[in-house]
């Protein structure tokens, strides 16, 4: 029997997360996230192919099924087709977030990498420069207040040996 595209009539599907060693598994929900080291991350909701089951001899989860959780960064999940029928998207690390010789091959992945390094770093900078302006602004509003908050831990240690200094002095 011949098919005819304008016969077929497509739905909307749940879309697969294909990792970069060609395993798969249903995408049953992902939203964009943040995770605890507070990075980009795609928060999926995954249930693996029979596949990807067997490879990683995967369990079922205390709830009884095959559904897991998988925090992915976001610069190493890439959409590879949009359209509701056959979405599809692509993770370049395994299962067990691991490399592959053959991902390598794809271009600009070291600086996907390398991105993810930067982002980090961006943001510990970032976070220093706040600390930095607040004590700053304390500094502005408040010079008392930000010298007994610094100082007086210091001068509090200091004291007992300046007295003993000082007894030592009067002897």
């Amino acid at each position: 029997m011949e098919r005819n595209a304008s016969d077929i009539t497509l739905f909307a599907k749940l879309g697969f997360l294909v990792y970069v060693d060609g395993y798969m598994a249903k995408i049953a929900g992902m939203k964009p996230s943040k995770n605890q080291q507070d990075e980009d991350v795609w928060d999926f909701v995954l249930d693996p192919s029979d596949e990807l089951i067997k490879r990683y001899n995967l369990t079922v989860n205390a709830q009884g099924n095959m559904l897991y959780r998988a925090q992915l960064p976001y610069e190493m999940v890439i959409q590879l087709n949009a359209d509701p029928a056959w979405t599809r998207w692509f993770y370049l690390k395994t299962f067990d977030s691991k490399s592959t010789p053959e991902v390598r091959k794809l271009e600009g992945f070291g600086l996907k990498e390398e991105i993810q390094r930067l982002n980090k770093k961006l943001r510990e900078e970032k976070m220093k420069v706040e600390v930095a302006e607040e004590k700053l602004h304390l500094m502005e509003i408040d010079m008392p207040k930000y010298l007994k908050r610094n100082f007086a831990p210091m001068i509090d240690q200091l004291t007992p040996i300046l007295e003993k200094m000082n007894k030592k002095d009067d002897n």
